[in-house]
């Protein structure tokens, strides 16, 4: 399945994250006078936040633009983590819609 996310390109950084929020986004610095870069982020084990104000349902129904994904590959481990959530009880049309909105939002691109 093609994506419909844009890719994102920005300049690797070299410093470690100075911030994270309870729904993994991240603000990561850029270097001197450089704007930091804000990004959504997924760990190994983690659980997609739904509640925080960055969450992703705030950006499903409207709230908030949504958080572009710190990579694709990032981006399609939440979509796998998604996957599992299958088995809890979700209505399945919001689960399909969180799916879409996750797998439709955007990703960085790294430059090395």
């Amino acid at each position: 399945m093609t994506s419909s996310a844009h890719t994102l390109h920005a300049v690797s950084p070299t410093a470690t994250i100075t911030f994270v929020t309870e729904s993994a986004v991240v603000a990561l610095p850029m270097g001197a006078g450089a704007a930091p870069v804000v990004c959504r982020r997924h760990f190994e084990g983690a659980h997609l936040n739904f509640d925080a104000a960055d969450g992703i349902r705030a950006e499903v129904v409207g709230e908030r633009d949504p958080v572009p994904w710190y990579s694709r590959e990032e981006r399609d481990a939440a979509l796998a983590t998604l996957e599992t959530y299958r088995d809890l009880p979700w209505e399945p049309e919001d689960l399909d819609r969180l799916v879409a909105h996750v797998r439709s939002t955007p990703f960085y691109e790294w430059d090395e």
